[in-house]
């Protein structure tokens, strides 16, 4: 390999590498597959770009094009072996890109099968198209640096030339051609594309041949320079001298002239756009000119990376952040206007001027496609806001982005590829934590992670750390490779920090402090004649009937529902202590000998435009209606939405044959001695709007025949309702809204179970054996789904068991409580054999129950005790604690 193309290599080697990255890397940030290969081509562009002005424009940025025409070389040679090397890197970014694109057509979650024809069809236009661009990058990047010798112009030149007229020209051929021929279209801007390439590389090969490093008498061409400024310079007034932050300003100016002027060249193309797709939109919906003009605005998001990537990267190049220094401002004075400058204009141009230009064409009546499908018919509604707060914040973030890898840099070209590789490996970011998420990875017991959390105390540790890392590039020189480490240190110190600081949060460290579980009173129930606990109402109703026959209800609700109308602290409670509390009445039913109890607390938001009108919350307690040991039926004196009524009870007819009773919704089902079923209420059933006026009452309800059967035994609860015959047999009752009644459906895989322990989908037979079914309860529906049950170890001191979501727990006739997590419940129902694991320390339980936020415990001193499921609540600030919470004392209750 000769000197030359060694050269050549570390001349391009920066540049390539990013764009390398870039490249490979772009198909996999989307996550439509569609519109990522569809838009390949426009993005690829912008990579290759990148890497074309760097051939030439490094030479200039270095100096050392002189040194390279006077090398005892010809130009010929040296013409050769430069468009070589370019066009070898080009190549092998493109084979990359490529690869990469079809990784991503085959291999993309959520497309199960072969991939459709119409997808192959876009990636091999896409792959062409891309093709054609990294000509036409290559070729417009060697004419513009030759031409114009700055590299910041030439970019500019490059990236907008080849766009405006694609816009124009695609848009255009529409009108001319009538009706519009996709096939025709894309033709003819081939052809011109080639034309274009041809021309392009002519006039570079003659810029370089015909090339002169000579002093000319003509003046000096500078984009550097406004002609404002140059008249004032020269001028033979006195004047006096500009105060420091008016010179620091007027000097920001002239250095970001460039990107200025292309801003202005830029809104004049996007302007020539909306002219075009409000007047002459007769183009196909999925042509390339529709997609040129609906995406046309994300060239706006190229500006905040341009205006940062020069801020110091182009004065160290030049020559002149040595000799600012000395100047009588303090350096961070320069560093502070310099930053704000930066951020202001890099969001005014990249950010609000896209979304006001967007908007305008909006209301005109030429939307694009990008804009209208955000949500933005509307612009007042919630979609449109965010997504336009979306634009303007990712602007901020790239000017950031931008100005902080120009402190790490020298030149411009290296300060864009640096930013470039960084946008990308944020965008990366959230699919790798999503790829964590599906692998159930664990970091310092973080699982899931507390993204909330990570946020909260990173985002303001990032800000300080990148402010005090800019800063300390910007104003201490030092060389590249102390930075370099110095930076690469700083960030591996703050991620280290975040995380270790969100576990000892997350995992409430604190703890360690505080006993295991708190103390139990005297103990007044025992195993030998244990009271029963139950959880109806779709698993939030707690109630204990006592071995004498009286019954304790209470209900669970989410703390921070107690908090209406206080947002902070409803939001507060919910981000650091989601744990449901007693919500409910907290007291006995009137009366005693009670055998069959159901009560109902209902807490919900009516959605907005009801027929009633407003949304609002609804809160109460439905009737509690009971069965006494005389076989007769009771239910509570009235329904009134907030105040519980159960403390008054009043009969229900003559008749002394009820045996159970179970509540589905706003219907009880009850079942008489004489093997009969019955359904009562469901009074405006469904019609929840109306609930504030017209609360839900059976006592104006009759009393319905469930068929003609008289042969059921039993009825239970298990996510539905269940009833058992005679013979054995398990049926299924679902109520039909059409018709009002109830109808029964087989269940034959639950035969076996015995009502009395079941719970969810596992049960402890009458040996004692604990049996678990081989597939869990729905979630969505309540549906079951499996098929049989197998059993759980060979042990059989089981006395009762309870499920939360994948969650069991199961009590043995020694008081102690056991669970099995949800990592292995599953396997369990395979058949996969796991030994529990102990549930807390005492051993004094005599009942539990399973709700929907967790377990329920029942000791035997009297006192209620949840043990929280993690599964059940949204992700929080703290872990849930390690001690149960305490809802209350049975024995307490009035």
């Amino acid at each position: 390999m000769t000197p030359l193309i060694k050269k050549e290599i570390r001349l391009l080697l920066p540049a390539w590498l990013a764009v390398l990255v870039l490249e490979a890397g772009l198909p996999w940030i989307g996550s439509d597959r569609d519109i990522t290969i569809n838009s390949a081509p426009l993005f690829f562009f912008l990579g290759m770009v990148l890497l074309a002005v760097d051939s030439f424009g490094r030479e200039f940025s270095l100096g050392t094009f002189s040194s390279l025409m006077v090398q005892p070389l010809e130009r010929r040679q040296l013409w050769r072996t430069k468009l070589a090397v370019l066009l070898a890197a080009a190549a092998l970014v493109f084979a990359a890109f490529f690869i990469s694109c079809g990784l991503r057509l085959g291999h993309t979650p959520g497309f199960p099968g072969p991939i459709p024809a119409n997808l192959e069809h876009d990636f091999r236009w896409a792959m062409l198209a891309s093709g054609t661009v990294m000509l036409v990058a290559l070729a417009g990047g060697l004419w513009t640096a030759l031409l114009l010798r700055q590299s910041a112009t030439a970019f500019w030149i490059t990236l907008l030339a080849p766009m405006g007229l694609l816009a124009v020209i695609s848009l255009a051929a529409t009108q001319i051609i009538a009706p519009p021929s996709d096939r025709v279209i894309a033709v003819a801007l081939y052809a011109l594309a080639g034309l274009y390439i041809a021309g392009a590389f002519w006039l570079a090969h003659r810029l370089f041949f015909r090339a002169e490093d000579v002093g000319w008498t003509g003046g000096v061409i500078s984009f550097s320079q406004w002609r404002y400024f140059d008249r004032v310079r020269h001028s033979t007034i006195s004047r006096r001298q500009p105060r420091p932050l008016a010179a620091l300003l007027q000097k920001e100016f002239q250095l970001h002239s460039v990107s200025f002027f292309g801003a202005a060249v830029l809104l004049a193309l996007h302007l020539l756009v909306l002219f075009l797709r409000a007047f002459y939109s007769a183009y196909h919906p999925n042509t390339l000119g529709s997609l040129v003009t609906d995406y046309f605005w994300c060239l706006w998001l190229v500006l905040p990376l341009m205006i940062g990537g020069t801020a110091v990267a182009e004065e160290r190049r030049l020559g002149v952040a040595a000799a600012q220094f000395c100047q009588p401002v303090s350096r961070g004075r320069q560093w502070t206007v310099k930053l704000l400058f930066t951020l202001f204009f890099g969001t005014l141009l990249g950010g609000v001027m896209p979304v006001v230009l967007e908007t305008a064409a909006l209301r005109w009546g030429a939307p694009g496609a990008c804009f209208k499908g955000n949500g933005l018919d509307g612009l007042n509604s919630d979609p449109a806001g965010w997504f336009l707060m979306a634009i303007v914040g990712l602007a901020v973030a790239l000017a950031w982005v931008g100005i902080f890898a120009s402190t790490l840099t020298r030149n411009f070209l290296h300060a864009l590829s640096l930013a470039i590789v960084i946008c990308l490996g944020a965008c990366f970011w959230p699919r790798y934590i999503s790829f964590l998420l599906e692998e159930n990875f664990t970091f310092l017991g973080l699982m899931p992670m507390p993204w909330l959390l990570l946020i909260l105390i990173g985002a303001p540790t990032l800000v300080a750390l990148f402010l005090w890392l800019a800063y300390r590039n910007f104003s201490h020189y030092q060389e590249g490779g102390r930075v370099w480490r110095g930076n690469l240190a700083g960030i591996l110190g703050a991620v280290g920090f975040i995380f270790g600081s969100s576990a000892v949060i997350y995992n409430r460290s604190w703890d360690i402090f505080q006993p295991a579980e708190p103390p139990h009173g005297p103990a007044v129930f025992s195993l030998a004649n244990r009271p029963t606990l139950e959880s109806g109402g779709h698993g939030n109703e707690l109630r204990v009937q006592l071995p004498e026959g009286r019954v304790w209800c209470d209900s669970l609700e989410p703390a921070f529902w107690k908090y209406t109308g206080e947002r902070w602290k409803q939001l507060w409670r919910a981000l650091v202590y989601p744990v449901p509390v007693s919500g409910g009445p907290g007291a006995f039913i009137a009366g005693s000998n009670w055998v069959s109890t159901t009560t109902e607390h209902v807490h919900f938001r009516t959605p907005q435009g009801t027929p009633s009108g407003a949304a609002g919350e609804v809160v109460g307690n439905l009737d509690t209606v009971g069965i006494r040991s005389d076989g007769t039926l009771w239910i509570s004196s009235e329904a009134q939405p907030v105040v519980w009524t159960g403390a008054r009870m009043i009969q229900v007819g003559t008749e002394t044959n009820w045996q159970q009773v179970v509540r589905d919704g706003l219907y009880s089902v009850l079942l008489k001695t004489d093997g009969t079923l019955w359904q009562w209420g469901g009074f405006n059933y469904g019609d929840y709007h109306t609930w504030r006026t017209n609360w839900p009452s059976a006592l104006h309800s009759p009393l319905l025949p469930i068929g003609t059967n008289a042969d059921w035994r039993e009825l239970f609860l298990a996510g539905r309702d269940f009833a058992r015959k005679k013979d054995g047999g398990v049926w299924q009752l679902n109520f039909d809204g059409r018709t009002g009644r109830f109808t029964a459906t087989r269940a034959a895989f639950l035969d076996s179970v015995v009502a009395q322990t079941y719970s969810g989908s596992a049960y402890v037979a009458r040996d004692g054996t604990l049996q678990v079914s081989d597939q869990p309860v729905n979630d969505d529906s309540d549906e079951f789904m499996g098929t049989r049950f197998l059993p759980v170890g060979g042990e059989s001191h089981w006395l009762a068991v309870a499920e939360s979501r994948r969650w069991l727990v199961a009590l043995k006739n020694d008081g102690s409580l056991w669970q099995w997590d949800m990592a292995t419940a599953d396997t369990l129902r395979a058949g996969v054999q796991h030994p529990p694991t102990r549930l807390g320390i005492h051993q004094d339980w005599v009942a539990l129950a399973a709700t929907e936020s967790g377990v329920v415990t029942l000791a035997a001193d009297g006192s209620l005790w949840l043990w929280p499921n993690p599964e059940t609540v949204w992700p929080t600030l703290l872990k849930l604690p390690k001690q149960p919470e305490f809802l209350g004392n049975v024995l307490a209750a009035k």
